[in-house]
């Protein structure tokens, strides 16, 4: 995680964080022991801006830029490992 912040007297805080997160799942085919993995990177920014008269919020998790990127990289990671799996034809009709 990086994070920039720019101070003006007047105007308060600004504060800039970003996330990047990178995610390896891995599926194991129990009867052959094939290991199949996707793996996905999850990137958020957040701008946040403050004054000495702001009250401090909390911000949730799925808010956050940890569970943003979080979410992003398992999204990718998992469309990845499900797509070897349908071209390797584990999913039959």
């Amino acid at each position: 995680m990086s994070e920039d912040e720019v101070i003006k007297g007047s105007e308060g805080a600004k504060i800039t964080q970003t996330t990047r997160l990178g995610l390896q799942i891995r599926f194991v085919d129990a009867q052959t022991g094939e290991v199949i993995t996707g793996s996905g990177l999850g990137e958020s920014n957040t701008v946040k801006t403050s004054s000495l008269l702001d009250d401090v919020d909390e911000i949730k998790f799925n808010q956050s830029t940890i569970g943003i990127s979080t979410k992003k990289s398992l999204e990718t990671a998992s469309s990845r490992v499900v797509s070897k799996l349908i071209k390797k034809g584990v999913f039959k009709e």
